[in-house]
Formats: structure tokens, C-alpha cells, sequence
């Protein structure tokens, strides 16, 4: 199955080892999921995960963020975004998840909560 991936779940996912956020990034791991990801994702994912105080507390360092995106990159699908279809979706947040979930024809968009995942499904 291929998702989109919410920063806060990979973040999430990365802070914890328990939790829905952290089955995903194993599943991802496994195979069992792909991620698909367009490069704004991917600068969204860097500028939020490397120089976290929290992450570097728990004895990651942005090198190693910084390795884990490269392997989530290598495992990924990258896909082109037609910005000009713009879906008219509140919260304003979540537009470019449900575009790129849109173009990709994903069967999900994976927020971390279900306030910001209302109508986001593809």
C-alpha cells in the first residue's frame, strides 16, 4: 500500500517505541507499505526533525535523521505534484498531503490525529 506520510507521524513514530505512528514506520520498513513523498514532504520532514531538541535527548543526532530520511528516501516513491489543483480543504495544513494523495491515487493519508485527517482519504 502506498501513504503519505503526516510529519507529526514520522515524527511520532521516530520518538516512540510503541504507538500506531511507530507500526507504520515499521511496516514501512518491512515492505509492507511505501511511502510516496514530493520533495516539499521531504524539506517539511528536515526543517521539523533535524535540530529537535527532543530527538537529540534521546541520543539522535542530526546525522542520524539526516540517515534515516536518506533511507526512507531510498525506500520511497517520489512523485510530481500538479500545484495548480488546489482542493478546497480546511484546515489549510493538510492541502498538500491530500494533493500529492490525490495524484498518487493512495488508498490513505495518515495524519497523527483525526481532526487534521477529516476527508483526507483518497
Amino acid at each position: 500500500m502506498h501513504i503519505v506520510l503526516d510529519t507529526n507521524v514520522l515524527y511520532a513514530g521516530i520518538r516512540s517505541s510503541r504507538g500506531a505512528a511507530r507500526v507504520i514506520l515499521e511496516l514501512l520498513v518491512e515492505g509492507h507499505l511505501t511511502a510516496v513523498l514530493i520533495p516539499a514532504l521531504l524539506l517539511e520532514y528536515e526543517e521539523r526533525l533535524c535540530g529537535d531538541a527532543t530527538l537529540h535527548r534521546l541520543g539522535l543526532s542530526d546525522a542520524d535523521v539526516a540517515a534515516f530520511l536518506d533511507e526512507l528516501v531510498a525506500r520511497s516513491i517520489r512523485v510530481r505534484v500538479y500545484w495548480l489543483y488546489r482542493p478546497h480543504i480546511v484546515p489549510q495544513e493538510v492541502v498538500g498531503l491530500t494533493q500529492q494523495a490525490l495524484c498518487c491515487h493512495l488508498q490513505a493519508n495518515i495524519p497523527n490525529n483525526r481532526r487534521d485527517g477529516q476527508g483526507t482519504l483518497a
